[in-house]
């Protein structure tokens, strides 16, 4: 992609009459590393539903590269993409974490990280942890969290919790997501669906830094 940009920009230059140098590809590829992005996110006049979810990007490692030069097979690494949508399917939040990151910690950080007052936090069973609802109780949010099977009320845990628990048992796990509107979480989900099917399933850079880059970009 970084040679097809350079080629790309070559080709403005030149039908603009332009006498100016483009950056190689191993330049930009250096420099995005360096490179601070922002999010661009909607302005809201209200609170907004934060619905999150993951997914797996696939990389390639030193190992990987270095098999594939003497003809070999390397060991295909992985990266999970975070993403955090509002009740439109706008992304909101996001970030870029190894593939053994706590789905639950990395909903905490983007609880605390949202630039937007949060009224519902949606998320799938990966999410259902006591970090988790007590940062989206000091967000002030409420939670809809399918918690895991067998849960049980806990007296020290999280009280909005356990009144998930006691609700499921009294009416069934399909009963209480219709109830409580977990069906927002296809929001997320569609997100991932068009970063994939637009982007495709694979980070190209190599370093943690640049793979930050390109999957904000």
């Amino acid at each position: 992609p970084l040679r097809q940009t350079e080629g790309f920009i070559t080709s403005i230059f030149e039908l603009m009459g332009l006498h100016l140098d483009v950056p190689d590809h191993t330049t930009l590829s250096r420099r995005s590393k360096l490179l601070d992005i922002k999010l661009r996110v909607p302005k809201f006049k209200g609170p907004i539903d934060l619905i999150i979810d993951s997914t797996g990007l696939s990389i390639t490692g030193q190992g990987q590269w270095a098999a594939a030069k003497h003809g070999q097979r390397g060991k295909q690494g992985w990266k999970k993409l975070h993403l955090g949508v509002d009740q439109l399917g706008n992304i909101v939040t996001q970030e870029l974490t190894d593939s053994n990151v706590d789905d639950a910690k990395t909903g905490t950080k983007m609880i605390k990280r949202a630039r937007c007052k949060i009224k519902c936090v949606v998320g799938d069973r990966a999410y259902d942890s006591r970090e988790f609802y007590d940062a989206a109780n000091k967000a002030g949010a409420e939670v809809v969290v399918p918690p895991i099977k067998n849960a049980r009320v806990n007296k020290n845990g999280s009280k909005k919790r356990n009144k998930t628990v006691k609700r499921i048992k009294k009416i069934g796990r399909r009963r209480w997501k219709k109830e409580a509107g977990y069906h927002r979480q296809g929001k997320a989900e569609n997100a991932i669906y068009r970063y994939k099917n637009i982007i495709g399933g694979k980070i190209r850079s190599r370093s943690p830094a640049a793979q930050k880059t390109e999957a904000m970009l």
